[in-house]
């Protein structure tokens, strides 16, 4: 990573914040307890992706688009949805050995301490907005991921065996299933029999069910 000067201060160099607006994202930060990034995006002044490239060209470090970035399969198997949410990231690939994550705060050292004891492997990491790394988690490892994860640890740890049937319907065509919403109703039914559920209710609405 690169070291200059703050990248409040890059911001303005590259014409993206005036003074004054850095300054207000400043007391921005301090009143509202979050980092300049959400601060800037928050208030209007720059867009998400336009901020996090900037970051990046800031840390040196590569801006990945990862919702749109092709990631190994086997990769998303040997990183548990549960430490994927937990810490907000999303594994891009393996080079040379090295883990690389796309993060929206990679300046974040204990972060990456953290990953990198869990994961029991090197980790580097790499840029990407908090939108494009909650888009990818949807992506490849379903809705509602993390409560998955904690079922299924939690049948483990009392000695039960949860199977979710990954086959589709017969009669339907494979091109109109959403990976994401058959892991969403695994979700739904794993939870109905962890709670001993008989029924299940589902009631849509225009925006949300």
């Amino acid at each position: 990573m690169v070291n200059r000067t703050s990248f409040e201060d890059f911001l303005v160099e590259q014409n993206l914040l005036t003074r004054e607006q850095a300054q207000e994202s400043h007391e921005e930060t301090r009143r509202a307890g979050v980092s300049l990034e959400r601060a800037v995006t928050g208030l209007g002044y720059v867009a998400e992706e336009r901020l996090y490239r900037a970051l990046a060209e800031f840390l040196g470090l590569p801006y990945v688009k990862v919702s749109t970035h092709l990631v190994d399969e086997n990769l998303i198997g040997e990183v548990p949805a549960r430490f994927v949410t937990h810490y907000n990231f999303m594994p891009v690939e393996v080079r040379d050995g090295i883990l690389c994550v796309a993060l929206c705060d990679p300046q974040d050292t204990h972060l990456l301490d953290e990953l990198r004891l869990v994961l029991k492997r090197r980790v580097e990491p790499v840029v990407s907005s908090p939108t494009e790394i909650s888009k990818a988690i949807t992506q490849y490892y379903g809705i509602g991921a993390e409560t998955v994860e904690r079922i299924l640890s939690e049948a483990e740890s009392e000695g039960r065996t949860v199977v979710l049937d990954e086959h589709p319907a017969e009669d339907l065509d494979d091109a109109s299933l959403d990976p994401s919403m058959i892991k969403f109703v695994n979700q739904i039914v794993v939870e109905a029999i962890r709670n001993g559920a008989t029924d299940v209710h589902i009631e849509p609405f225009e925006r949300e069910m």
